[in-house]
């Protein structure tokens, strides 16, 4: 809907008010932290995207969020989804979208093919998002 977005902060950066954050519990309580050696396959990593510092009252909605193994590049074409709309892959679990001022999934680690001769490998992490009114969301949703 056509409505005003401006930060409270006043310092003029939309960037800094949406944060994306992993963690390793459930409770999304425990910051992640890699090992030197990497995550074992299958690890439940969870993922938080939370808008902070934002006037008047929006919810987080993921439309899609996916995984690359080198940082985002429009060029390259090899991704993981996690979830697009409606269809979500069956590692990953949707915990919480569209009903708060943060949106929550977990998926278990894994490899992209690309890297199965390294000893370890990066998954870069990308959420396509809208920021909505409460009713909005919820119609969004059904």
């Amino acid at each position: 809907s056509s409505v005003s977005v401006a930060t409270s902060d006043n310092n003029g950066s939309f960037i800094d008010t949406l944060k994306m954050n992993v963690y390793n519990d459930s409770d999304y309580g425990y910051p992640l932290i890699v090992p030197s050696s990497g995550l074992q396959l299958r690890t439940r990593v969870y993922v938080e995207v939370k808008a902070v510092n934002l006037t008047g009252n929006f919810h987080v909605l993921m439309d899609h969020c996916f995984g690359t193994p080198t940082s985002y590049n429009a060029s390259h074409t090899e991704q993981h989804n996690f979830f697009t709309g409606c269809s979500v892959d069956q590692r990953a679990t949707i915990n919480t979208n569209g009903n708060s001022k943060f949106a929550r999934f977990d998926f278990e680690a894994f490899r992209f093919v690309q890297h199965r001769e390294q000893t370890k490998s990066s998954i870069y992490l990308h959420c396509i998002l809208r920021l909505c009114e409460p009713t909005k969301c919820e119609e969004l949703l059904n």
